[in-house]
């Protein structure tokens, strides 16, 4: 269940099945993946044993925040405290980028958009 919603009925459950001698693990596609957040953890029922509160396994998503020291030096034309995990924008419609990847030039007059990446904990 990636929708935060595990006791709201089978419409929000996504059924996967095993062989024993398969790895299992599952891709989400990018459109499950966006759709979790904060508020819509995502939950494991393993077929076969009882569904009840005890057997759902959630795996809690939390937000990160930014760090309180990241500020922008226009001097240097660059950002502050910066940290790998973190993502970048110039433009609401450009696609966002890794600061680890790339970092922004912010010579002139610019506004840089800025956000944390999902991470595994």
């Amino acid at each position: 269940c990636i929708d935060g919603n595990p006791t709201g009925g089978l419409e929000h459950w996504h059924e996967v099945a095993f062989d024993a001698n398969e790895e299992h693990k599952w891709l989400l596609t990018p459109e499950e993946i966006a759709s979790i957040t904060a508020e819509n953890d995502i939950y494991i029922h393993i077929v076969g044993v009882n569904y009840n509160e005890e057997n759902l396994y959630k795996i809690d998503i939390t937000e990160q925040a930014l760090s309180n020291n990241l500020y922008a030096n226009d001097w240097e034309n660059k950002m502050i405290a910066a940290i790998p995990s973190m993502m970048w924008k110039l433009n609401e419609n450009d696609p966002w980028t890794l600061y680890k990847d790339a970092i922004p030039d912010l010579s002139g007059d610019k506004t840089v958009t800025v956000k944390v990446a999902a991470t595994p904990e």
